[in-house]
C-alpha cells in the first residue's frame, strides 16, 4: 500500500493549512455531537451532589449550572434533599429543547433559566455553588472560541491555550463567578489530566481553588463513551495562590533520566483522508511510508514492507502523481459520499486539498497506541504516519538504544504512563512519553553500551529467539546499575 502526498503545481508550496480558514472536513452532522453534550448518568450526578459538601440549616445560595441539558443536575440536589426552598437557581444552555425539557423537569419556585451562551456572559463572583457537565466539545468544532480566548484575556488576565477544548473554558469560566469560598463540582472524561492544555488547566485550578479533589470513575459510565470520568471539586480560594508548577515533577534518582532528555521525538504525518491517499508501488515516483506495522512481527521494519508513499518534494517523475491524483479525485467525485473529508478539502481549499507537510522519518519507530507489550521498531529511515512516533538517539549507537527501549524496565514504564482508552487499548502522549524515567544510558560504561548493540543488532536482524537476548539485554542492564558494570568516568 502507499500514501499520495504530492504538490499541486497550481497551488503554493508552503506547508498544508498555512493561513487557510478551519476546514468542515469531519465536522459532527450530529446536533447532540456538535454541542458536546454527554448526558450525566444518575449515579454520577448523586456522587457529584454529595461532593458539595454539607450545607448550613436555613441556609439560602445562589447555585448555577451553566450547561443545564434537561436538569439531571438540579434534579439530583432535589432527590438528595441537598437544596433548600429558597434557594436561587441560575441555569442556562445553548439548546432550545434542552432548556423546555428542564423547565419541564425542573419543580423549583427560583428559576432563572434562560437559552443563553454562558460564556458571554458576566456573573463574576456571584454564586455560592457551581455544578456542572460542561459541553464536550473538541477545540476545532468551538465556533467562538477567538471570542471566548478574548473575553477571558480581558477579564482575568489568562491566556487559554488554544488546543483547549470547551470544558476548559466552562471551569475557568465557573471558577470566576463563584464567590470567594464557593464550592463547584464538574465532571467530565479523565483524558484532560493527559494532556498540555490539562496541565495548564490543573494549575489554574490550584492557583485558585483549595480543597481540590480528582475523583475516577471507571467503567465508562457514559453511554456509548469509551471513556472513564472525571468529577472534580474543589472551593474558590480568597485570593489565588502563587505562581507554580503543578505537574509534580520529580528529579529522576541517580542513574535515571527522562527519555526526553535522551533522544528526539516527534509524531509522525497525518494524512487528510488516509482511504484517499493510499496506493500501490506501481505508481512512479512512490516513496517509502509506513502507515501500519503489518508483516513487522520482530523489531525491525520489513524490508519488503508493503506500504509506501507518493511525495512530490525531490520527485523525478512529479507528473505521475499528478495524474494518479486526478484519477482519484475524479473516482472521488462519483462516489461523494465514501469521500466526504476529501472532497470538504477538495472544495474548500482548491489550491492546497492534496498538501501535506514533509513527511517526517527517524530510524526507530514507536507505535504510542499499545495493546500489549509497547514495542519499538527499527526503521529504514522511510517516512511514517501519526499513529506512530519517531526516535532518534542523541550519540548513541541506534542499535544500543533499540536494545534498551526494548527492555523489560523501560516497557513497563511506558506502561506506568499510558492511559486506558477501554478494551484493553492505552495510549501515551507525546509529552507523556518524553517524561518517562528511564536507565540513563549516557552514563553507561562504553563495554555495555557495545554489548547492548550487539544485542539490538540481533532483535533487529530477527533473532530466532528474541526473548532470550531480551533477557541479555535486561541483565546487562541490571549490571551497570547495580554497580557490577561501573560507569565511565564522563563529564555532566
Amino acid at each position: 500500500m502507499a500514501a499520495v502526498i504530492v504538490r499541486r503545481r497550481r497551488g503554493p508550496v508552503g506547508a498544508a493549512g498555512a493561513g487557510d480558514p478551519k476546514s468542515m472536513a469531519r465536522k459532527p452532522a450530529d446536533l447532540a455531537v456538535m454541542l458536546g453534550q454527554v448526558l450525566t448518568p444518575p449515579a454520577i450526578a448523586d456522587r457529584m451532589v454529595d461532593a458539595l459538601g454539607a450545607r448550613t440549616p436555613g441556609s439560602t445560595a445562589r447555585i448555577l449550572d451553566p450547561a443545564v441539558g434537561p436538569g439531571t443536575l438540579p434534579i439530583a440536589i432535589q432527590r438528595r434533599g441537598w437544596g433548600g426552598p429558597e434557594d436561587q437557581y441560575f441555569m442556562r444552555d445553548i439548546d432550545a429543547e434542552m432548556v423546555a425539557a428542564c423547565r419541564d423537569g425542573v419543580a423549583h419556585r427560583n428559576v432563572d433559566l434562560v437559552q443563553a451562551d454562558y460564556l458571554v456572559e458576566d456573573h463574576s463572583g456571584y454564586f455560592d455553588y457551581a455544578i456542572l457537565n460542561p459541553p464536550w466539545v473538541r477545540q476545532e468544532w468551538i465556533a467562538k472560541k477567538d471570542l471566548y480566548r478574548d473575553t477571558l484575556q480581558q477579564r482575568y488576565d489568562l491566556v487559554v491555550p488554544g488546543t483547549a477544548n470547551l470544558y476548559v473554558y466552562f471551569l475557568v469560566r465557573v471558577v470566576h463567578d463563584l464567590k470567594p469560598g464557593g464550592r463547584f463540582v464538574a465532571v467530565t472524561y479523565d483524558s484532560w489530566k493527559a494532556t498540555r492544555y490539562g496541565q495548564w488547566l490543573m494549575q489554574f485550578l490550584v492557583r485558585n481553588c483549595e480543597d481540590l479533589l480528582m475523583q475516577d470513575i471507571h467503567h465508562q459510565p457514559f453511554e456509548g463513551r469509551l471513556v472513564d470520568a472525571t468529577i472534580i471539586s474543589g472551593t474558590r480560594r480568597r485570593s489565588p495562590a502563587p505562581e507554580e508548577d503543578t505537574r509534580s515533577r520529580v528529579t529522576p534518582p541517580a542513574g535515571y533520566a527522562r527519555l526526553g532528555d535522551l533522544v528526539e521525538s516527534q509524531r509522525g504525518l497525518r494524512l487528510k483522508q488516509a482511504s484517499f491517499f493510499m496506493t500501490s508501488l506501481a505508481v512512479p515516483g512512490a516513496t517509502p511510508f509506513v502507515k501500519k506495522l503489518k508483516g513487522a512481527r520482530g523489531y525491525a521494519l520489513p524490508s519488503n514492507h508493503s506500504e509506501w508513499a507518493l511525495l512530490a518534494e525531490n520527485q523525478e517523475n512529479p507528473g505521475a502523481i499528478e495524474l494518479e491524483v486526478e484519477r482519484r479525485l475524479a473516482k472521488a467525485l462519483r462516489e461523494p459520499d465514501a469521500n466526504k473529508s476529501v472532497l470538504t478539502w477538495f472544495h474548500e481549499r482548491p489550491t492546497t486539498w492534496s498538501t501535506h507537510r514533509p513527511a517526517p522519518r527517524a530510524p526507530i519507530l514507536f507505535n504510542y497506541y499499545i495493546r500489549n507489550a509497547p514495542r519499538h521498531i527499527r526503521s529504514d529511515g522511510r517516512a511514517y504516519a501519526d499513529n506512530f512516533y519517531g526516535i532518534t538517539p542523541r550519540g548513541t549507537p541506534v542499535d544500543a538504544v533499540i536494545a534498551l527501549l526494548n527492555s523489560t524496565q523501560v516497557r513497563s514504564a511506558l506502561c506506568a504512563h499510558a492511559r486506558n482508552q477501554g478494551n484493553g487499548l492505552r495510549k501515551l502522549q507525546l509529552f507523556e512519553y518524553r517524561d518517562v524515567v528511564v536507565p540513563d544510558w549516557t552514563k553507561f560504561p562504553s563495554s555495555a553500551i557495545a554489548r547492548l548493540r550487539d544485542l539490538g543488532a540481533s532483535l533487529v536482524s530477527g533473532s530466532d529467539n528474541s526473548s532470550a537476548v531480551l533477557e541479555l539485554v535486561d541483565h546487562t542492564i541490571d549490571g551497570v546499575l547495580r554497580g557490577s558494570l561501573r560507569p565511565d568516568r564522563r563529564s555532566p
